[in-house]
Order: C-alpha cells, then sequence, then structure tokens
C-alpha cells in the first residue's frame, strides 16, 4: 500500500512532503520554546494524512472535485505554512536582524524609500499600490485554474518550481527573522478608502505573525507567478509583466518591506525560477 502511494506521488506532493517532514522534525525539536506544539503537530500530521490519500485516488478519476483538489491544495496550504513561519521565526534565532537589515539598507539607499516614496504619495496613487500588493494573493492562483482549465502545459512544473520556491523561503524566513518596515506604517500611511484597509486588516490580523520579511516572498512569488503567467497567457503578456514590476515597486512604496528585502526576494525568486525548472525537468 505505501509503495502504491508512494508511485503516485506528483512531484510537486514530494515537494510538500519533504517541507512538511522537515518542519514537523523542527517542531518537535523545538517543542520547549511552541506553547501550540502540539496542536501544529496535529495539523501536520493531517497534512501528511491528506496527502496519502490524494494519492490514493485514481489520476484518471471522472471525480472534477478531487482533481480540482489536486490542483489547488499545495497553493492554499501556504495559506497556512506562511504565517507558521511568524510562529517558527524565534526558533533558532531568539530575535529579529531587523538592526543589522536595516543598516545595510541605510548604507545602501540612505533615503529610507520604504519612508520618503510613500510620503511623497498622494492617496490615490496608495490606493494603486496597495491594490498592486492585494493582487499577489491572486496572481499565482487564479492563472493557475484557468491554465489547468484550457488544459495548458507546465501546470505541473508551475507547482513544483512554484511551492518549492516558498519551501526555500520559507525556511530562509526562519533562519533569518525579520519584521521589515511594517511597523512604521502607522506614522506614515493615510486611513484609506478600500485596498489600503484591506492591506491593514489582512497585516492586523493573527494570521500575521511577522518575522518572515526577508527575503520578500511577495516578490519571490511574483517573479515566478509572473513568469508562468506569461508563458500560458502570451497575449497578456505586458498585463503580467506590468503587474508584477507593481508588485514589486508596492513592496517597499507601501512600507511593508526595506528595499534590500524586495531586492533579495527578486534575485532568490528568479534563482529558485531557473534552479528549480533544472531540477524538475532532470528528475521528473
Amino acid at each position: 500500500m505505501a509503495l502504491t502511494v508512494w508511485k503516485r506521488l506528483r512531484p510537486v506532493d514530494i515537494a510538500v512532503l519533504i517541507y512538511n517532514f522537515t518542519i514537523t522534525l523542527h517542531i518537535l525539536i523545538s517543542a520547549g520554546k511552541l506553547p501550540n506544539w502540539s496542536s501544529m503537530l496535529i495539523i501536520h500530521g493531517a497534512i501528511f494524512g491528506g496527502i496519502a490519500w490524494l494519492a490514493t485516488m485514481d489520476d484518471n478519476n471522472s471525480n472534477p472535485l478531487v482533481q480540482w483538489i489536486k490542483i489547488v491544495y499545495p497553493v492554499t496550504l501556504l495559506v497556512w505554512f506562511y504565517p507558521e513561519v511568524g510562529l517558527l521565526h524565534h526558533t533558532v534565532t531568539p530575535y529579529n536582524l531587523d538592526p543589522m537589515l536595516m543598516s545595510w539598507e541605510l548604507s545602501i539607499f540612505p533615503n529610507e524609500l520604504y519612508v520618503s516614496i510613500p510620503k511623497s504619495l498622494n492617496l490615490l496613487s496608495l490606493e494603486i499600490l496597495h491594490a498592486a500588493y492585494f493582487s499577489y494573493y491572486f496572481l499565482g492562483f487564479v492563472p493557475l485554474i484557468i491554465a489547468w482549465k484550457l488544459k495548458r502545459e507546465r501546470i505541473g512544473e508551475y507547482l513544483f518550481v512554484g511551492c518549492s520556491s516558498m519551501f526555500i523561503h520559507y525556511w530562509i524566513c526562519i533562519l533569518i527573522p525579520a519584521d521589515g518596515p511594517v511597523h512604521m506604517r502607522d506614522g506614515i500611511m493615510p486611513s484609506g478608502i478600500l485596498f489600503i484597509p484591506i492591506m491593514e486588516s489582512i497585516y492586523s490580523s493573527a494570521a500575521n505573525q511577522g518575522g518572515a520579511a526577508f527575503p520578500s516572498t511577495h516578490a519571490a512569488a511574483a517573479v515566478i507567478a509572473g513568469w508562468y503567467s506569461v508563458h500560458w497567457f502570451p497575449k497578456l503578456k505586458w498585463f503580467f509583466i506590468t503587474l508584477v514590476l507593481l508588485i514589486l515597486i508596492s513592496t517597499v512604496t507601501c512600507t511593508f518591506h526595506y528595499t534590500i528585502d524586495t531586492i533579495a526576494g527578486t534575485f532568490t525568486g528568479f534563482a529558485a525560477l531557473v534552479g528549480l525548472k533544472k531540477l524538475y525537468r532532470e528528475l521528473f
């Protein structure tokens, strides 16, 4: 039975299982630092069980719900894995490394772009930039669903590359905990009309634990999702390129990230895209 399940695992399933296993092991090792470690282990156990169940389902199963779950579950799991990084961000390094990152930032960008730029913008500009930042949550998901419905190629590759990249970045954020300049927003951002309040709500919710600013996962994921979207929908090439650029700009101008967070995330996103694509094509 176990061998049958293993043979039916897709590359993205294997990536999720590896990350789930390493984080579960880390939780066990760090249990003394985590008040809710037992609940976290139950969730990770459920993830193991869910993936095993999906692997038993026939790939040619006519049930569209099962096929849909197989496509979207790796992406939706990120909704749990990302805030969990905030819960784990002091299990290796017991304090945030923002002072170090800010010293790097100021040595390269002495004008504090994450402060000076938003202060120079009007409300409409800030709303547009927050809308771009918010669009990140759809960029990785909506084109995937459309591409799947239209039977585009590289769906499996995208899931593997995109999710594996996020898992690598989550581990980096655990090892290099930092909040970024988000705590400065109160003295910079106006109340806003729509997207500013939406992003304030997201960042003030219990789901956002902080500590995962460097490198910017927003930047890394946008680069990867944008690259695949351009190749899936070439007629919308400039739309996706513009959207990715706006997302990258908004990470700084909306005071969610230091400039070096975004530069680092863009670089690591491209590096993950190239490296993981090569790995996928060589192994699978």
